[in-house]
């Protein structure tokens, strides 16, 4: 089978575009099958030798005629089978070959062709000014709100007072504060 042929098949087959200069590749996974073919012929051989024997009246068909026609038989199945799994194999190899390539090619054909995107600059919008807001007419500004401040009980009165208060507000007792 010449390469145009053979390359025709595996596209069918396996659903690849293989490409002219895949020949190459194709030199270095084509099967050898020599051993097979030498299996074939020498069964063809045996089968040839024993029916011109069979016709002539040389042999005659008995259990002595069988034999080498059984061996015959299994030396043309057993090459015929090793033929074609090399056969088989070197294919599998081959597209495998053709595919991995394809994927390389296709990887470094998105590296090269991919740019970065430009960052583009973005306007600096201000920032609103959000006014503080306006007391209404009985409103307490929050500025002027005090803020709780903590407290105890008078030792001698037991009024609340603020911390740190000295005297008492209340009854006027001198307070110490440790």
């Amino acid at each position: 089978m010449n390469w145009y042929d053979y390359k025709k098949r595996l596209e069918q087959k396996y659903n690849i575009e293989i490409l002219d200069s895949d020949e190459e590749i194709y030199k270095k996974y084509k099967p050898n099958t020599g051993g097979a073919a030498v299996g074939i012929i020498l069964g063809l051989c045996i089968i040839l030798i024993a029916f011109i024997g069979l016709g002539t009246g040389e042999l005659f068909l008995d259990q002595y005629t069988l034999i080498p026609l059984f061996f015959g038989f299994c030396f043309i199945i057993s090459g015929a089978n090793d033929a074609t799994k090399k056969v088989d194999n070197a294919e599998k190899n081959f597209i495998n070959e053709i595919r991995n390539r394809r994927a390389q090619q296709t990887l470094q054909m998105k590296k090269t062709t991919q740019t970065p995107i430009p960052q583009v600059p973005t306007p600096q919008i201000p920032t609103p000014q959000v006014p503080t807001p306006q007391p209404l007419n009985n409103e307490i500004p929050s500025s002027e709100i005090k803020k709780p401040v903590l407290a105890t009980e008078c030792p001698v009165c037991h009024s609340l007072i603020a911390i740190g208060s000295n005297p008492c507000p209340i009854c006027g007792t001198p307070l110490k504060w440790t």
